[in-house]
């Protein structure tokens, strides 16, 4: 027996006869002290349920501190890690993405028309005044309250007694606040008590708001895009629901509309429909942004929400000036395009992309970006280790998985047709219960001449049989194909072993003479696939 060459981290080609390579549900990694094989295929993680928000999909996640904010349908949804999840407000719209950053202090989430502010820390807070006009009282605090107009106090302690219960507030000032009593207390407050925060989400009423679609956070200042326009905006320092109608500027570049700004690396990313200006803090008193170099990045990013922040970079599925979808890291003002040609021929085929959808975790040291397409149902992953491209299914369509965020060392993945939360786990072997079809097609075995395979073993980790049911004595099927990968025969079944048979052997005799062999290998089966190396008598 000796080693044969099957695996590989291409993908097919425009032509098969070229590359037939094919993984799904499978990623790569490239072992550089190998003792066996370069190249060792492990299966892609599984979904566990967590959270179930009923039938319609969530519009946006998001994590600060110790939990993740969910919006789904109307409402945000603060959710722990053991899967308790509470109600904190209600949103006028109920579909469509949204997007969400923080300050520490407050998050915002905006969702076109709307804008929308969340305390989330309030404390008891000590009252320095209260005095009133009649019935409006005027609230001032020693130190910056962080509440937004239409939140909710209770102020107890004070007296008369008008001033307190719980009521609505209008902020007038970082230090100060009004709401309306019942009646006409008569006089100022003395004692003046304390209060707390009774409701901490509010819609941002500051008539300056525009709207925006997109949000991101840079140096004390909330910074959203303008729908429709190419125009963003920033907020007051470390408030989100204040805003200043000369605080605006515009990416001139190219008179193309803005699709989504991004804050990374201490720079502001503002990118349009086919380019893409970096901004930086110029730290002017009054509007404190201004543009990096004298021109932009003529790379336009397609799908709003494909873009993600991945290892040292931003990940997006970008259109270069020539009209090439590509999938891209940007660093600084670099663009670099990382997926390969095999790839984009296959994305060419897509037809609208507008509505893909990108984000990125790690698992086991391998940085992933995933993206998704939802109008022909298409999913793959990207691995910054092997630099290697995966195909992706749930039940024979696309990876339900849409966007992850990551809270207290685990992964947590919204599903694009639902309103579950799952558990993104590299030692669980379905989705949700449902199988995972992990397959992979080799590379092209080919000598020039008729070549003889009397016998192949793919070496596998063995004895990963469950106690009972499917996948107690788990199947690997192996196809031929002898014209390059064209057509293929019958599949040929063969054992991985039940639990604790470490020695079996996926080994397959007598598979005859072909001029240009292709080789399909699949696992359907609940249980770990790790595929190590191939290895054969080849003769000619």
């Amino acid at each position: 027996m000796r080693p044969v060459p099957l695996f590989g981290i291409g993908n097919q080609a425009k032509s098969v006869n070229v590359s037939a390579q094919d993984r799904l549900n499978l990623y790569v990694e490239v072992n550089t002290d190998a003792e066996k094989h370069v190249i060792t295929m492990y299966g892609t993680p599984g979904l566990s349920s967590f959270v179930d928000f009923g039938a319609f999909p969530s519009r946006g996640w998001y994590r600060l501190g110790n939990f993740n904010y969910i919006v789904n349908r109307d409402k945000l949804y603060r959710v722990a890690n053991d899967g308790s999840f509470v109600v904190l407000g209600t949103l006028l719209t109920n579909a469509g993405r949204v997007d969400i950053s923080d300050n520490g202090v407050q998050i915002i989430i905006v969702d076109g028309p709307n804008g929308y502010i969340y305390l989330v820390d309030p404390q008891v807070q000590t009252i320095s005044t209260i005095t009133r006009v009649t019935t409006t009282a005027t609230l001032t605090t020693a130190a910056a309250h962080g509440l937004s107009t239409g939140m909710q106090i209770t102020v107890s302690g004070a007296s008369p007694a008008q001033y307190n219960g719980t009521f609505t507030v209008t902020v007038t000032g970082n230090n100060t606040l009004t709401y309306v009593m019942g009646s006409d207390p008569g006089s100022s407050a003395s004692p003046v008590g304390t209060y707390a925060v009774a409701s901490a989400f509010a819609r941002i009423t500051d008539p300056d708001f525009p709207g925006a679609s997109t949000v991101t956070f840079l140096n004390q200042r909330f910074i959203i895009t303008e729908p429709d326009s190419g125009k963003f905006w920033c907020s007051q320092l470390l408030d989100g629901s204040a805003f200043d109608g000369l605080d605006f500027a515009t990416a001139e570049f190219a008179p193309d509309n803005l699709v989504r700004c991004m804050a990374d690396a201490g720079q502001l990313y503002l990118f349009g429909t086919t380019t893409t200006e970096i901004w930086g803090d110029s730290g002017a008193a009054d509007f404190p942004y201004a543009k990096v170099g004298g021109g932009a990045v003529e790379w336009g990013l397609d799908a709003r929400w494909s873009l993600a922040k991945y290892m040292n970079s931003l990940a997006f599925l970008g259109r270069n000036r020539l009209g090439q979808v590509q999938v891209c890291l940007m660093a600084g003002a670099q663009v670099q395009p990382i997926s390969n040609p095999q790839v984009e021929a296959q994305f060419s085929t897509y037809g609208d992309t507008s509505n893909a959808t990108g984000f990125a975790y790690m698992v086991n040291g391998h940085p992933f970006y995933q993206i998704n397409f939802p109008t022909v149902g298409k999913s793959w992953l990207y691995d910054g280790q092997s630099k290697c491209w995966s195909r992706l299914e749930s039940s024979g369509g696309l990876h339900r998985i849409q966007g992850a965020v990551q809270l207290l060392g685990s992964i947590y993945g919204a599903d694009y047709k639902n309103g579950k939360l799952y558990k993104i786990e590299p030692d669980v072997y379905t989705d949700d219960g449902q199988m995972i079809v992990r397959e992979f097609t080799s590379r092209h075995l080919a000598t020039g001449d008729f070549t003889h395979l009397p016998e192949l073993w793919i070496e596998m980790e063995s004895g990963v049989g469950l106690q009972a049911g499917q996948g107690s004595n788990p199947k690997i099927m192996m196809q031929i194909s002898r014209d390059g990968g064209k057509t293929w025969g019958n599949e040929l079944w063969r054992s991985l072993g039940e639990v604790g048979e470490y020695k079996k052997r996926a080994k397959w005799n007598r598979l005859g003479r072909f001029y240009d062999g292709v080789f399909k290998f699949r696992v359907t089966d609940p249980v770990k696939t790790t595929f190590v190396h191939a290895w054969g008598k080849v003769s000619r």
